[in-house]
């Protein structure tokens, strides 16, 4: 079966679309980081592409606005990757506390955002 050119267009478009939303999803969620840590440095777009592999938006960004308000705080800082660990960790707690939706991302959005 052949694809026409409207259909090749129709998926470029929806494509093109699609990685447009989670750039600007990527980057949301590293605003919440840096409005909850107060600092101008976040985890960076490549990470959190890789952890959208993993969690639905709204999970990871929660996880995100907890693990910051720690480097608020002064109980964790960005230097070294206990700020990671301790982000893996509460993804893991909000993900057995909840029955979490489905990653809204593929390796290809992942590929095409930090690539």
């Amino acid at each position: 079966m052949t694809d026409t050119t409207e259909d090749l267009q129709e998926f470029v478009s929806t494509h093109t679309r699609r990685a447009e939303l989670v750039a600007k999803s990527v980057e949301a969620i590293r605003e919440t980081w840096r409005m909850c840590s107060g600092e101008e440095r976040a985890p960076s777009a490549q990470i959190v592409s890789y952890l959208l592999l993993e969690h639905h938006p709204a999970t990871l960004d929660k996880a995100i606005s907890i693990t910051a308000n720690k480097i608020q705080t002064g109980t964790l800082d960005m230097d070294g990757s206990g700020w990671y660990y301790y982000l893996l960790g509460v993804l893991r707690n909000i993900s057995t506390q909840q029955i979490a939706p489905r990653p809204l991302l593929t390796t290809d959005d992942v590929e095409e955002v930090s690539g």
